[in-house]
């Protein structure tokens, strides 16, 4: 078995929705495994000392019709959020302390979020609604005070803003949904060729 790609992704992303689709079919159709990571993109926005696309001058417009475009493309259903983003400070929590006891769930929650957010409109920052999702695929135990401080997943960005490659993560094992929506990419990302990369394998005539 490969390595596992591992899927840091942010539930308040229209990439990472859309990733999240597609990516543990693609993974397995080349003997690979997805270990879902969820972060904060706020967070690392500020570390980098950058903003989101939407935050972006003239960039909202383009990246709302992007999100819809690519959803239809890729056959997953898409209604952008009356409110976006939001904070997802609360599903990422539940999500590591679901994790922490069963993955599957964990796995099968995660789905539930990014679909009532992308898909019905549902305000995942809100607590309750967060239990009920939880609820709703067998998290029947699922309190708030017993999830409500676990630890959300850190990705390290030092490297990034440093430009210190060496310790940066390695491509095609850290998968960014920024790259992991795009078609063209996805095989490549499981076959375990970085985007953007010539396969090297391959000798082209000379």
């Amino acid at each position: 078995m490969s390595e596992p790609i591992l899927f840091y992704f942010d539930f308040t992303s229209p990439y990472s929705y859309l990733a999240s689709e597609k990516i543990d079919a693609i993974a397995e159709k080349h003997g690979r495994q997805v270990q879902w990571r969820p972060v904060l993109l706020g967070a690392i926005f500020k570390a980098l000392g950058t903003v989101s696309l939407v935050k972006q001058p003239g960039m909202a417009d383009y990246s709302a019709r992007d999100f819809a475009r690519s959803a239809r493309f890729m056959g997953v259903p898409y209604v952008h959020p009356a409110n976006f983003p939001v904070s997802t400070v609360a599903p990422a929590r539940a999500y590591y302390w679901l994790h922490g006891q069963d993955c599957a769930l964990a796995r099968r929650f995660a789905h539930e979020v990014f679909r009532a957010y992308f898909a019905a409109g549902r305000d995942i920052s809100d607590v309750a609604v967060v239990l009920e999702l939880g609820t709703k695929v067998g998290a029947d135990g699922m309190k708030c005070p017993e999830w409500g401080t676990a630890t959300i997943g850190i990705v390290r960005v030092t490297p990034l803003v440093s430009g210190a490659r060496s310790t940066a993560p390695r491509p095609c094992r850290d998968v960014s949904a920024c790259f992991f929506h795009r078609p063209k990419f996805q095989q490549r990302f499981a076959a375990g060729r970085a985007p953007g990369n010539r396969d090297r394998s391959r000798s082209r005539p000379r």
